[in-house]
């Protein structure tokens, strides 16, 4: 074979070779776009469905569960791509319609249904809001004295789990008084009146049954009146005062600011366990840190506030009990003018 003969067959050579890859770049091609062709056809018969799980009370993110039926009745969980705090999202086929059940503890169901065929997107996001289970609560309040029922009151629940406060509506009789509470949660309730002494009470709906129909009596700001504070509460031998003693003191330092006028003797009663004077001192260290307290706000002096000691010497009933002597460990505001 001569020269000339070689590198014509060389070339014939590198021409196949050549034709060679370009085929299988092709059919790599080929092969690529039938795969993509599949995933277009794939993403059009499904959508993604977002769904953000909301409290309607408040509209504060919600932790749920997810249930979803197909039109077969079938449980599909595998249609949960995922769950992110409140969010879940969803790729539901085309063809089909679901049904969708929302459920979180303490809180009603919510059911719906999702027709795909109805939806032309390929992304939707919807919010739903789930209903707390409520309790309807009550409150019929009157004056301690003449038991008219009063109807210019103001009366607020404050959750003592979450940054909520609920304001009582007005109920069909005169000095009624409505509002309802999350079954699950517990509640400060504070009643106010002008011209009157405040209420306040603890409610716990989660603890179980509780009074549905409360009555509630206020004593009118005038010399003379007495009102015992039920939420200043002390344990056996102490005279450290607590959260909820605080929040009490805090209300009746608005009255003081709210009535220059005022003032107040500060009375501190206690059990009759220990010696009287044991008692009498107890009884004057939780009436001075009560005074203490209350001085430190503004446009309250100590001229208004007169602390005094009762040790146990006027319980209100009988000491023959740990619940009784719970009771007889008290703190009274008795008008000494205005």
């Amino acid at each position: 074979m001569n020269q000339h003969q070689s590198l014509i067959l060389s070339i014939f050579f590198v021409f196949i070779f050549l034709v060679a890859c370009i085929s299988d770049v092709q059919a790599q091609r080929r092969r690529s776009l039938e795969v993509e062709s599949e995933e277009v056809d794939l993403d059009l018969n499904y959508i993604d469905y977002s769904l953000n799980i909301q409290d309607k009370m408040n509209e504060e993110p919600l932790l749920a569960q997810l249930n979803i039926v197909n039109d077969l009745q079938q449980p599909l969980l595998e249609q949960l791509i995922s769950q992110d705090e409140n969010k879940f999202l969803l790729q539901l086929e085309r063809g089909r319609a679901y049904n969708l059940i929302i459920s979180a503890e303490n809180y009603e169901d919510t059911t719906f249904v999702i027709d795909v065929n109805e939806i032309g997107e390929f992304y939707m996001e919807s919010e739903v809001k789930l209903s707390p289970i409520l309790i309807e609560y009550k409150i019929d309040v009157s004056d301690i004295e003449t038991d008219d029922p009063l109807s210019g009151v103001n009366i607020i629940a404050t959750n003592n789990k979450r940054d909520e406060k609920l304001v009582f509506r007005k109920g069909n009789e005169e000095g009624s008084y409505i509002v309802d509470l999350r079954a699950s949660d517990t509640y400060e309730i504070e009643i106010t009146d002008d011209g009157y002494f405040f209420a306040s009470k603890l409610v716990d709906p989660s603890a179980g049954e509780i009074e549905k129909n409360t009555k509630v009596k206020l004593t009118q700001l005038k010399p003379g009146s007495k009102i015992r504070l039920n939420n200043i509460t002390f344990a056996k031998g102490s005279y450290e005062l607590n959260q909820t003693a605080i929040k009490e003191l805090n209300r009746v330092a608005k009255i003081l600011q709210d009535t220059p006028s005022l003032v107040l003797e500060v009375a501190a009663h206690t059990d009759d366990k220990g010696t009287h004077e044991e008692n009498m001192t107890l009884a004057e260290d939780r009436s001075t840190t009560v005074y203490n307290f209350l001085l430190k706000f503004e446009g309250i002096d100590g001229s208004r506030l007169i602390p005094k000691a009762y040790g146990e010497l006027q319980p209100i009933v009988p000491n023959d009990s740990e619940e009784n002597r719970a009771i007889n460990r008290r703190f009274e505001l008795i008008v000494i003018s205005m």
